[in-house]
């Protein structure tokens, strides 16, 4: 442990990140090792632990904002605080885009509880949230980093599709996505 001194890592810090290491990892295979429930006669299956991810499809924008093309696809995690400043949004294996891009973002939730949700969408320029293709959080307009946040105290249990959209216009570009914890991770 002498030499993680010496490389600048403090003993505390990797002793601790490796304890936490150890128990997500058993966690993990506890969860994963888990059968679920069957059907009289049929064999038990593994449970797996799912969690949600985004599937981003990248767009051009015209000068007056208007969708162009697809420009490719990435994935981000289902939260995430993407602070691009003045740097590339977005590079497809050709071209970097900075300014006049944006993407259409998809990703399903599961709801196993009652009561509220709450979901934040911020950005810098403009976003747009659907929640089962309705529209729950808009900001359509350009101009600096802002959030929006929403509560629905009736979102019923179950799968839910989640869709976000988000245009940078020109300079400065951000943006954010944050929800309750629990919808974002079940045994599937």
């Amino acid at each position: 442990m002498n030499e993680l001194k010496s490389a600048g890592v403090p003993k505390t810090i990797f002793v601790v990140g490796l304890i936490a290491a150890i128990l997500v990892s058993s966690l993990v295979a506890a969860v994963t090792m888990t059968q679920l429930p069957t059907a009289k006669g049929q064999q038990p299956t593994q449970a797996s632990l799912v969690i949600a991810q985004w599937t981003v499809i990248w767009k051009g924008l015209t000068g007056d904002l208007n969708w162009a093309g697809d420009l490719g696809t990435s994935k981000f995690c289902s939260t995430f605080d993407y602070n691009w400043g003045t740097g590339d949004l977005f590079y497809n294996g050709v071209t970097y885009y900075y300014d006049y891009v944006g993407f259409y973002a998809y990703m399903r939730i599961y709801k196993t509880r009652d009561g509220p949700v709450t979901f934040t969408v911020g950005a810098d320029d403009s976003y747009w949230l659907y929640i089962d293709g309705v529209t729950w959080i808009k900001d359509w307009t350009t101009g600096g980093y802002r959030t929006t946040q929403k509560t629905l105290n009736y979102l019923s249990q179950g799968f839910h599709t989640l869709e976000l959209y988000y245009k940078e216009k020109t300079s400065y570009a951000r943006v954010t996505f944050s929800c309750d914890s629990d919808l974002l991770m079940w045994l599937g």
